[in-house]
């Protein structure tokens, strides 16, 4: 290289040197910028996006989980980025998974309550086929083979009685009528002789009495003679009256009642035939009612689980799936940042956790409803027809449900565990209230005791109004799915006041306090069921209340426009307006905010009696637990003193003051 060259080339290196690292720094700041333009759209399309738990092919969510699942494409490329940068796009990713997670189990939740309520109708078509069977085996057990047998034996008894005393008769008639015909004639002589000695009295008179004398005699000799066939007259009258007819009677009034008999005993086994092919013909008829209830019952069966097995499936592992993502997403922000940063990724995987806690949770509740339904089914097959809908056991579905438990619990735990490395006082209050809220989980799970004091005392709802569990197009169909609840044995209470429309605090508040009120007996029938079996917890709180609510009334529809109605109730103390409905986005829904000062002073009086039944059942809890109780029956009595007390009955807590009795 000659010296000129050197002089040129020399000098553009030295400035290649300067330009490239200034480049080099502009490059890395716009690579920043792009990744803070992401995370900024991120955010704020994270806070717009609302998952709404509705039917798996509905439009909004859809396009909802759509627009999550691009939000986290876009929050995946952070190479450039500063750590802080990277932690927050992890954060938004984590919630966005979590969204999508939320929706999953939203539809997942909504299948379990359509499962809910096809068991619930099973266990009434069981209840039903249990009947029916009953009927068939009363009807098909009618066989008049035995009792035909001794009617005839009785006819024929009573055709030999009849015949003995037709002889009986047709042996007295003959001496009977020679007796009358005798006395009938010597009558006929009788009055002949008298005439005869009367003639020959009249002629001796006008002879005079030496003439007449033979004359008269004549007379006497034959009056003599009609004296004694008098005599003889009456001897055979006598052996008429008091011997040959008595007998003749009484063989007549046997050959009667003798007839008679025959005559009803024909009756009886006519009636008798009848009543067998009546009862063949209805056991016929109901024999193949209860098939079609097996074929129902059958076909439920199989919906059940091939719903189970395939969409909800692929929902929960859904839900699994992004969840565990969000647990991912979190730790590594967690990683990349510090303090009271990290403490705040932390958190954000400990609420990943306790919500697949809860999907485990949900589908252990599902396979121990389902496992319930199954055993009933397999403990009469003869009566609700073959097991055939199910590939799996029920000891298979059993040991499911025991790893479903097992992974809430492991869910709940890894939750605390997280907990545990968060230690900033920045976020010590978020801390507690999610750590109080897992361990009362996991004592829930545990069957341990929980401190119901500490537990949504205020009557607020957590969260929103329940979401809307069904549609319904006219208030007549809310009015028929309502009285269709009143006979069902278990009935969901989020599900039940999903029914219900609010916008107003008080109206919150009112289904809040519902809420509250349920939680503690949902707990005593679940320490119930672990205690006694399933089989312990027949009905529902929220069943009694339903069927309370329509027992005894005949209800319609009045005061109906476009958007309100009025349920309204017939009784013999006359015509009430019982539930207010409204159109919410062209379904009709029970109006919560439709209160007045009646409603108030009930609100008023559930508010007080709420801290005295959290208390009366976490002591029944904790008497069930010591084994107080060796029957289920002798725990409902004492719930039921207990509610006694906890509603002012019996030295309980005083009513609200000014309280008035209902009076519409």
């Amino acid at each position: 290289m000659n010296i000129a060259h050197q002089c040129f080339v020399l000098p553009l290196c030295c400035l290649a040197t300067t330009i490239i690292p200034a480049q080099c720094e502009d490059a890395d700041a716009r690579r920043r910028d792009e990744v803070q333009a992401v995370i900024t759209s991120a955010s704020r399309e994270l806070r717009e996006a609302t998952p709404i738990p509705l039917d798996p092919d509905e439009e909004q969510a859809a396009q909802t989980r759509q627009q999550l699942t691009a939000l986290v494409a876009s929050l995946s490329d952070t190479s450039g980025s500063e750590p802080g940068q990277k932690a927050a796009a992890s954060l938004l990713a984590a919630g966005a998974h979590r969204s999508l997670a939320a929706i999953a189990l939203a539809q997942a939740e909504r299948i379990e309550a359509d499962h809910r309520m096809i068991r619930t109708s099973v266990h009434g078509m069981m209840n039903t086929a249990s009947r029916l069977d009953a009927l068939v085996q009363g009807l098909e057990a009618v066989n008049a083979d035995t009792e035909q047998a001794q009617l005839t034996i009785d006819r024929d008894e009573a055709q030999e009685q009849l015949h003995e005393n037709s002889q009986q008769m047709a042996d007295l008639d003959g001496p009977i009528g020679e007796l009358t015909k005798k006395n009938r004639d010597d009558q006929a002589e009788v009055d002949r002789l008298r005439t005869e000695a009367n003639g020959m009295r009249r002629e001796a008179t006008d002879r005079g009495r030496a003439a007449g004398f033979t004359m008269y005699e004549q007379a006497v000799q034959l009056g003599r003679q009609a004296d004694r066939i008098e005599y003889e007259i009456a001897l055979r009258e006598i052996e008429l009256r008091y011997e040959q007819q008595p007998q003749h009677n009484v063989a007549q009034a046997r050959a009667e009642h003798a007839q008679a008999q025959i005559d009803a005993i024909d009756n009886a086994q006519s009636s008798l035939g009848d009543l067998v092919q009546t009862s063949a013909r209805q056991a016929e008829t109901t024999r193949t009612m209860l098939a079609e209830f097996r074929n129902a019952i059958g076909a439920s069966i199989r919906e059940l689980n091939q719903t189970a097995s395939g969409p909800l499936k692929q929902l929960y592992d859904r839900a699994a799936t992004q969840l565990e993502s969000a647990v991912a997403k979190a730790n590594a922000a967690a990683k990349s940042v510090k303090g009271d940063r990290a403490d705040a990724a932390r958190i954000e995987a400990a609420r990943a956790r306790p919500n697949l806690g809860r999907m485990h949770w949900s589908v252990a509740q599902g396979l121990d409803d389902h496992i319930a339904l199954r055993q009933r089914l397999a403990g009469a097959p003869s009566i609700f027809g073959s097991d055939s809908g199910g590939a799996e056991s029920v000891a298979e579905l059993d040991a499911a449900r025991e790893v479903a438990i097992e992974q809430a619990e492991a869910a709940y735990t890894d939750a605390l565990d997280i907990l545990g490395s968060a230690s900033g006082r920045g976020t010590r209050r978020d801390v507690e209230s999610l750590r109080n809220s897992i361990d009362q989980a996991l004592a829930s799970l545990s069957g341990e005791e929980v401190d119901w004091s500490s537990v949504r005392g205020s009557g607020q709802l957590t969260g929103s109004v329940p979401t809307p569990t069904r549609t319904f197009a006219t208030p007549e169909a809310l009015l028929a799915y309502l009285w269709s609840l009143q006979s069902s044995p278990t009935v969901n209470l989020e599900d039940f006041l999903g029914l219900y429309h609010a916008e107003t605090a008080e109206g919150r508040r009112m289904l809040g306090l519902m809420q509250d009120l349920d939680a503690p007996s949902a707990e005593l029938q679940r320490a119930m069921v672990a205690r006694f079996g399933q089989s312990a917890v027949q009905t529902t709180e929220s069943s009694v209340m339903i069927a309370g609510l329509f027992a005894g009334s005949k209800w319609r529809i009045t005061n109906k426009t476009d958007d309100r109605a009025t349920i309204s109730s017939s009784s013999p103390l006359g015509t009430f307006d019982m539930l207010s409905l409204v159109r919410v986005n062209g379904s009709w829904m029970i109006d919560a905010d439709d209160i007045d000062e009646t409603d108030r002073q009930g609100l008023a009086m559930m508010q007080a009696m709420l801290p005295a039944m959290k208390q009366a059942y976490a002591d029944l809890i904790k008497r069930l637990q010591a084994g107080e109780f060796s029957s289920p029956d002798e725990l409902i009595a004492a719930q039921m003193e207990a509610m006694m007390r906890a509603m002012g009955g019996r030295d309980g807590m005083p009513l609200p003051k000014g309280f008035k009795p209902p009076s519409r």
